[in-house]
């Protein structure tokens, strides 16, 4: 009889484990999902200045599952819908307005905001590095955080 009562319990224990989360142990498999710091601004694309020394507030962009997400520009947050199609083109709406960039290795890139083509800024992925991978195996841990 213990026997059978360790087995159920046991057995309880494992299925209720299980429930908790998604298929994916609770991690969604898409690892774009996540918050964006804003990290640059250019009006000309030759000149980058920090967004950090142009906006007090916050700036970031977070994309969030089912196509939903957060843009705030200077602490002024309002909800978006995104996608992202192949090739890494960004593209989130919010009512009539739209705006476009690129999402490739952590950093996404705004150069279309709500119809102004003439800013670009840049958000960069939260915990993520700051170089991007270049491929080259010995110039990416260079480039790395490893010191």
């Amino acid at each position: 009889m213990k026997k059978i009562v360790s087995l159920a319990l046991a057995l309880v224990l494992v299925l209720s484990l299980t429930a908790c989360g998604g298929k994916d142990g609770g991690k969604s498999a898409d690892p774009n999902l996540g918050k964006y710091i804003g990290t640059e601004f250019s009006s000309d694309g030759d000149s980058w200045y920090s967004l950090a020394d142009i906006l007090e507030d916050e700036s970031y962009i977070e994309l969030k599952d089912g196509g939903k997400g957060v843009f705030c520009l200077g602490g002024d947050a309002t909800d978006v819908k995104w996608t992202l199609e192949n090739g890494g083109t960004l593209k989130m709406t919010k009512d009539s307005l739209k705006s476009n960039g690129t999402l490739k290795d952590g950093l996404i890139t705004l150069t279309d905001i709500w119809g102004n083509d003439e800013v670009t800024i840049t958000f960069r992925k939260e915990g993520g590095s700051e170089a991007a991978a270049t491929g080259d195996t010995l110039l990416d841990w260079w480039n790395g955080d490893w010191y």
